[in-house]
């Protein structure tokens, strides 16, 4: 098939610039509508009158203009303690930005990663940072900051991921260039690996560290690939709507312990099924060190990715764009297959995972007996 790259990526990739094209002008009419309610009026019309693309699409300031454009002109509310700091935040901006003072603008600040154009910072002013994290999140060491390791072995760490990416996937590491532009540190953990993004801040990836893991540059690797995907998709959904279930109707989701609406459904496996390529490819060239755990771990997901399938195909209500979206998803997973069949031994991985598979489905199906299947 003729693939778009909406699941995949390449360098320059058009699809990313059409939407950014599109988003842009979603954030230039939020600006405009801020500065007639009289919210930083001089300098927003002062920035309109220039050449202000890469400011207003940066990450910091386009979350900060599309949450207070919810906040202040549509009246409804993130749960943000005080929206005004926000406010007074983006003015500080747009003055640095009017008076050429660029390099003190908040987009550039913290070191860039590697040979990368992603910068891996503390400082951050996403609105939705302080709302962002799930309660297990913070159970888990899921708490904004650098935790109990140094900022310098974060960037080391997140180097190496970069790297093993680059040798792995060219386009992967090239799009990922063009949409993300900053890695928040979200704490420090044993056994688990927290991350995060949000639909309101295309270029953000909130990402945790993984204490005692023995290869943690390679779970780096799988939450930036699955963070990176959600902020892919959220940028379509700027201007799209993908999906027309109701909110209400509840499924099954293979990738979580709970019912999900088929929005959460379809948001996961456009993350997983990319996620379960590059990892498989990881293990297949030997980035694994022939660890068995995280072989079992990526043939889990493996199977999960084609249960999930299988519910959008049966109970998805989707948009022409969706549908073609879907298409490469399922393309996705086709070259998957040949991947895993090509490593020794998969029949006897796929019979041990598939066990657990079912498990979860039981347990799930226990839980919430009136899900639709």
């Amino acid at each position: 098939m003729e693939l778009k790259y909406y699941v995949l990526w390449r360098k320059n990739n058009p699809i990313i610039l059409e939407y950014l094209d599109k988003y842009y002008d979603i954030l230039i009419w939020m600006l405009q509508e801020l500065s007639k309610a009289w919210y930083a009026s001089s300098d927003i019309n002062a920035l309109l009158l220039k050449e202000n693309r890469s400011f207003v699409l940066s990450w910091d300031i386009s979350s900060m203009v599309q949450v207070l454009h919810t906040e202040l002109i549509e009246k409804r509310s993130f749960n943000l303690k005080k929206p005004e700091v926000y406010l007074e935040r983006l003015q500080e901006q747009l003055t640095l930005f009017l008076l050429w003072e660029h390099d003190k603008l908040i987009t550039h600040m913290g070191e860039k990663i590697w040979d990368t154009d992603i910068r891996l910072t503390n400082h951050d002013y996403n609105p939705v940072a302080e709302v962002i994290s799930h309660p297990w999140h913070k159970v888990a060491g899921g708490i904004l900051g650098w935790g109990s390791i140094s900022q310098e072995q974060w960037l080391r760490c997140y180097s190496k991921s970069f790297e093993i990416l680059k040798q792995i996937d060219q386009g992967v590491y090239d799009e990922l260039n063009q949409i993300i532009g900053k890695i928040v540190p979200f704490g420090t953990a044993e056994g688990c690996h927290n991350s995060c993004s949000h639909k309101t801040c295309v270029g953000h990836l909130y990402m945790g560290m993984t204490t005692d893991s023995p290869n943690p540059e390679l779970e780096n690797l799988e939450a930036i690939i699955h963070e990176s995907s959600h902020n892919k998709l959220n940028l379509i959904m700027q201007s799209e709507k993908l999906i027309l279930n109701d909110f209400e109707e509840k499924y099954d989701s293979p990738y979580r312990p709970d019912a999900r609406h088929i929005h959460g459904v379809y948001i996961g496996i456009h993350a997983f099924v990319p996620v379960v390529y590059i990892m498989m490819k990881s293990y297949a060239e030997g980035f694994f060190w022939e660890s068995k755990d995280a072989l079992y771990k990526i043939a889990l997901y493996y199977l999960k990715n084609k249960f999930t399938y299988k519910v959008l195909k049966k109970h998805g209500k989707f948009s022409p764009l969706w549908e073609e979206i879907l298409q490469e998803v399922k393309y996705v997973m086709d070259i998957t297959d040949k991947v895993f069949l090509s490593l020794p031994g998969y029949k006897e991985i796929l019979a041990t995972v598939s066990v657990r598979q079912k498990e979860h489905f039981l347990d799930v199906n226990r839980n919430y007996p009136h899900l639709e299947y």
